[in-house]
């Protein structure tokens, strides 16, 4: 028993050394690039964005597809962006080369941040993915001609704006673990939200209850042509809903 109780000590010893040494190696300065996709004849598109750990900015105002700056510290945190035309639609994908964490020895977690600022074209209708490990996700898409939205994050806050007007109906899909979440929705839109939350408060005025866990706006009430329907699964964190 002895004889098994050091060699394990032995072994866990020898993956602490591997990995501060791994730490050691692929610590590096921060980098920063800038990407561009460019416009072409696609008619709508759907977008990928993919990150681990740092800050995600989107909103729109680019005449091209995308126009993208990226900060990052590690290079396997460098953004792969990449762009190919099925048909009509363009399809976009960014994403890390790989997501991984540091280990020291005291036993800490700790991986460099990225900052990622993405302008998106707002006059093509657009089907949006956002999916985040650990990060803080600022979503103004005021304004941006949205066709779907599916945003997915494990640990962070959420901050999201679709307000102003809108083109055509869509539906929003929010999936949080641990963070909280703002939305902004426009007045003279219909909105049907539906709210299912684990630990956490739902701060929310001028909806109105249509049992149990889903309200709609007085636009909706009143069988607005344009709507949104929003489905969000907030695990802790809470979550403020207002009006613009």
């Amino acid at each position: 028993m002895k004889k098994w109780s050091l060699f394990a000590v032995a072994i866990g010893s020898a993956i602490i050394l591997l990995i501060a040494g791994y730490q050691m190696v692929q610590v590096a300065e921060g980098k920063s690039k800038k990407e561009t996709v460019e416009r072409d004849e696609a008619e709508s598109l759907s977008v990928e964005l993919d990150m681990g750990v740092g800050s995600l900015n989107v909103e729109p105002g680019s005449n091209e597809w995308l126009v993208g700056q990226f900060d990052y510290r590690h290079s396997r945190q460098k953004p792969v962006v990449s762009y190919k035309q099925t048909g009509s639609e363009g399809h976009i994908d960014i994403s890390e080369q790989r997501r991984w964490f540091d280990f020291n020895v005291l036993g800490f977690f700790r991986k460099g941040k990225s900052e990622w600022n993405v302008k998106l074209n707002d006059e093509t209708p657009t089907a949006l993915n956002v999916d985040t490990g650990v990060s803080d996700s600022h979503l103004n898409l005021r304004g941006l001609y949205l066709t779907d939205l599916d945003v997915d994050t494990g640990v962070g806050d959420v901050t999201l704006d679709l307000s102003g007007e809108r083109q055509e109906s869509f539906d929003v899909k929010i999936d949080s673990g641990v963070g909280d979440t703002k939305i902004a929705l426009p007045e003279e839109i219909g909105v049907k939200l539906k709210v299912d939350k684990g630990v956490g408060a739902l701060h929310i005025e001028d909806f109105i209850t249509q049992g149990g866990n889903t309200y709609v706006n007085e636009a909706y009430e009143n069988g607005a042509a344009i709507t949104i329907e929003m489905d969000v699964d907030m695990g802790v964190g809470d979550i403020t809903v207002v009006a613009n």
